[in-house]
C-alpha cells in the first residue's frame, strides 16, 4: 500500500491542535541514512534540492529526535540519520501559560508548540542567520 503524502500532509494541517508524536518512545529495529539535511538557516533539503512544501518540513520535524550530537527521523519502523548543520529549530514565539509554575510554551519556526520544562536544558541564543 502507497503511502498517499497528500492526504497525511492535509491531516496534518487541519489538525488544529498540535500534537506531536512520541518519537522519544519508539525503538524502531532498522537504522540507517538518508541525504536530508537542515543548513545553518533551518533550511530543509534532499539530495541537495530545497524543499518547497512547508506542509513536509513540518511532518519531518515532528519526527526529529536528537541523539547526543547526532539527529534522527524517527518512525516507529525505522531510525534514519540526517545532517543538521547547527540546530534544526527556531523559537519564533513564547508564551507563558501560568505564571504560579512559571510554564512557558515555545512556538517554532515549524509551528509546532514545545513546553520549557526544564530551561536548564535549552540553549537559547540570538539568531543571526540570513
Amino acid at each position: 500500500m502507497a503511502l498517499d503524502l497528500d492526504h497525511i500532509i492535509a491531516s496534518i494541517s487541519n489538525d488544529k491542535v498540535a500534537r506531536l508524536p512520541p518519537v522519544q518512545s519508539w525503538q524502531p529495529a532498522y537504522a540507517g541514512e538518508i541525504d536530508i539535511y537542515i543548513d545553518e538557516n533551518m533550511c530543509w533539503f534532499h539530495e541537495g534540492t530545497a524543499f518547497e512544501r512547508e506542509a513536509l518540513v513540518r511532518l519531518l520535524a515532528s519526527l526529529l529526535r536528537k541523539e547526543g550530537e547526532d539527529y534522527y527521523l524517527v518512525t516507529p519502523a525505522e531510525k534514519m540519520k540526517i545532517r543538521v548543520d547547527d540546530v534544526p529549530f527556531s523559537i519564533i514565539n513564547m508564551q507563558q501559560t501560568d505564571a504560579a509554575v512559571h510554564h512557558k510554551v515555545l512556538v517554532t519556526n515549524t509551528e509546532d508548540l514545545v513546553r520549557l520544562e526544564n530551561p536548564a536544558q535549552w540553549q537559547l541564543r540570538e539568531y543571526r542567520g540570513g
